[in-house]
């Protein structure tokens, strides 16, 4: 009865919000406007007309760089619901409350105890749980809880960064770079400062050193981090409960996923970062967090601090409209006919199913994210917005006498034009990083090219300091490989090679004219994938300690078919540069004007650096007259049930989810357990595992998605429809008592169990 009432309650919120806002709140201001027109947030869109919920009207808009906040206006932030000093959060310098925040590939993470204890997605472990899966002990169906440290399991191929301190260098990259260079000597000379400058970064003992470019070159800082490689699985939940709806309810509300998972750092016994070890100890972190047993209500001020990937808010409309006609449809086609190919393999061979789990997941993930770009460009009128917005910049120059030329734009527009093999670039990038085999065999022809060099010479990725992670990462691979389903890759990427125009195609790729040619070819992999030795561990040691004089009599014929395409994989890298350089010496004007017309409100794209989002618990109206309440519960993900994936739950889960008493992990206002809620944070691909705090910096959720209408969001942050999905605490702690009964996790992280 209770539970009708609140949505009915929820209900006529919206219906009153139709409303004029100076009605409903006479003495509160109503939508919030800057000056760009982006951050406004119409008053029918608030919810209830309360004091204390305010906060929905402002933008969660912004990804703030830690360096940056200092420029925030603190004094707005606190009337939003801050209650820590922004200098509590991060210092120059000393750093703060963001140290706790850790990144790992593609994901972040965050310390939730003193002995290295982290939470992260289960997507962002879901690799390493999968490369620990074999059929009579498959982790991905049953979930996985250490039940003593020696218990942990080593996370193959996972590595966490613990942020230690940044700073702006980029007068040191420009202070010596040549007038008037061309493109291509322009990247490199860049390339060389930034090595210069980690190289002697490095000398420090046990850090490792970056430098992260803000849009193409607008500013460059040098990162400082730990980089530590023992890292140990603590718990997973199963994948039915981790990944619940699956790929039905991706990118999707309401959604019930417990998607998290726990991870612990280890280092040598003298506290520094050393490979795995019986002897090794768990890793103090600088700071840890709070972890908050109460949760968020609607209206709740927020943060979500972690490393999003890549953004494209300023892109010109010229880019977004490749995006949207070109990149995209074709992103769609290919991940489309290659989640064919791998369902094809695990139909035909059911051992494939768990090496080729990790794959699908991004193949699919990715794929819903195309079709949401597409849809998502179109419905927020992104190109049009743009153009107008470049016309508003172009006014403003001329009126200011700006000194960017008044031709920047149409110059850089001219040179996207011109870049020559756009559909061989993009198949390449995919097949080089998509075949397993092929990939490992790359790693290695690459490698001993690059040992060729003086080690300052070389392409960075590929030094000496890297020759650890490289190792690691060919063997990591081992672990997902399934000969058959790769081979089947393999050949859809040719294929995908025969359709290209002539003028794209490599002179020495011949397609196939006649069933015989293709035969032919078939044959010829079937012969390479059965004598190929580049995913045997044993063989491969040598081969990574190579020439390249050797690798060329090699007989092994992967190598092989990896020498005959390395010309143009070399040939892609030095396009690449040329287009570094020349965004850099096109881009970098129009950017200077961009961030002198916005002034404070500018906030670079995301670049996997460390960023902060504020923000605040709210719904949206993903359609006309629908209303999406920002709680899913307990109770709904029990509704969602059935007999088989990806709505199919454990036993044990059942019977934990029937008990009675559910205090203290229900909200009393939902009378329910809250599993996953909304706000209107500023989010992207990298925020998989950021730590959701409240206003005094306690973590109250694991951020791990967004909604199907926000994707687009990445060229645009929308007020009414840019919504991320996160993890309630509550859920976590829930899972860690009821379902796992890793009661000495909770009291790890500070939490007290209350009795049942």
């Amino acid at each position: 009865m209770k539970r009708t009432i609140l949505f009915t309650v929820l209900f006529l919120f919206s219906v009153l919000s139709t409303h004029s806002c100076k009605e409903r709140c006479p003495k509160q201001p109503c939508a919030r406007v800057d000056s760009t027109g982006l951050n406004l947030v119409p008053p029918e869109f608030v919810e209830p007309c309360r004091p204390e919920l305010l906060s929905v009207q402002q933008s969660g808009e912004g990804m703030w760089p830690w360096q940056d906040l200092a420029r925030l206006d603190e004094v707005a932030l606190k009337a939003r619901g801050l209650e820590l000093p922004l200098a509590e959060l991060w210092t120059p310098g000393s750093g703060g409350l963001a140290q706790a925040v850790i990144g790992l590939r593609g994901c972040t993470g965050a310390f939730v105890s003193d002995q290295g204890l982290l939470i992260t997605n289960h997507h962002c472990a879901l690799g390493a749980i999968q490369k620990l899966s074999r059929p009579d002990q498959n982790l991905l169906e049953n979930g996985f809880v250490a039940r003593s440290r020696s218990a942990e399991l080593p996370a193959p191929g996972v590595a966490i960064w613990v942020f230690n301190s940044q700073r702006d260098v980029t007068e040191e990259i420009f202070r010596e770079l040549p007038a008037g260079a061309a493109d291509l000597d322009t990247a490199l000379y860049l390339r060389k400062r930034e090595k210069e400058i980690v190289s002697e970064c490095e000398k420090t003992p046990s850090v490792r050193c970056s430098i992260s470019r803000e849009n193409d070159g607008l500013r460059f800082h040098l990162m400082v981090s730990t980089e530590i490689t023992d890292v140990r699985l603590v718990f997973a939940p199963p994948e039915s409960i981790g990944s619940f709806g699956g790929e039905i309810d991706n990118w999707r509300w309401p959604r019930h996923s417990l998607d998290f998972a726990l991870l612990r750092a280890w280092v040598g016994p003298d506290g520094k970062p050393a490979p795995h070890d019986p002897n090794n100890i768990p890793f103090t972190p600088p700071r840890h967090l709070t972890v908050s047993t109460t949760g968020p209500a609607v209206g709740d001020f927020i943060m979500v601090a972690g490393t999003p990937y890549r953004t494209s808010r300023y892109r010109t409309a010229r880019e977004v409209r490749e995006a949207h006609e070109w990149f995209y449809p074709h992103r769609e086609t290919l991940f489309s006919r290659w989640i064919s190919v791998l369902e094809r393999a695990n139909e035909q061979f059911p051992e494939a199913r768990i090496p080729n789990a990790t794959a699908l997941r991004r193949l699919s993930n990715g794929l819903i994210n195309a079709r949401g770009m597409i849809e998502g460009i179109q419905k927020n009128r992104v190109i049009a917005r743009r153009l107008s917005e470049e016309e508003t910049l172009r006014t403003w120059i001329r009126s200011t006498h700006h000194p960017v030329p008044e031709t920047a734009l149409e110059e850089l527009n001219a040179f996207l034009d011109s870049i020559p093999y756009k559909e061989l670039d993009f198949l390449l990038a995919q097949m080089q990083n998509g075949v397993s085999a092929f990939s490992a065999a790359y790693l290695l022809v690459k490698w001993a090219h690059e040992r060729g060099l003086p080690d300052p010479q070389r392409t960075p990725g590929w030094q000496e300091r890297d020759r650890a992670g490289l190792l690691s990462r060919l063997n990591a691979g081992d672990l997902s490989y399934h000969a058959a389903s790769d081979r089947m890759v393999l050949s859809m990427f040719l294929d995908e090679l025969d359709r290209l125009a002539p003028d794209q195609r490599p002179a020495f790729h011949v397609p196939p004219v006649t069933d015989e040619d293709r035969k032919k070819r078939e044959d010829q992999l079937d012969l390479m994938f059965r004598t190929t030795t580049v995913m045997n561990a044993a063989a491969r040691e040598a081969l990574f300690s190579a020439t390249s004089e050797m690798l060329a009599q090699s007989t092994d014929p992967m190598i092989q078919f990896v020498l005959a395409w390395f010309p143009q994989l070399q040939d892609l890298e030095k396009r690449q540069l040329v287009t570094e350089g020349a965004l850099l010496r096109l881009r970098r004007p129009w950017m200077q004007a961009t961030v002198a017309f916005r002034g404070r409100l500018f906030y670079p794209d995301a670049n996997a650096s460390p960023r902060v989002s504020f923000a605040t618990v709210t719904g949206y109206s993903p359609e006309d007259g629908t209303w999406n309440v920002p709680f899913s519960t307990l109770r709904g993900m029990l509704a969602k049930h059935r007999s088989r994936p990806p709505f199919s739950l454990p036993s044990a889960f059942l019977e934990a989810a029937q008990q009675e008493n559910q205090v203290p992990w229900m909200d009393p206002l939902l009378e329910d357990v809250p599993i996953n809620f909304l706000s209107n944070a500023d989010t992207t691909g990298g925020n998989s595992g950021s730590p959701v705090l409240d206003g005094k910096g306690r973590l109250i959720g694991i951020n791990f998605d967004r909604v199907y209408e926000n994707i687009a969001g990445d060229f645009g942050y929308n007020p009414l429809r840019s919504r991320n999905i996160m993890v309630d605490i509550r859920a976590i702690l829930w899972t860690l008592d009821r379902f796992a009964q890793a009661f000495d996790l909770l009291t790890e992280m500070g939490v007290r169990r209350t009795e049942k």
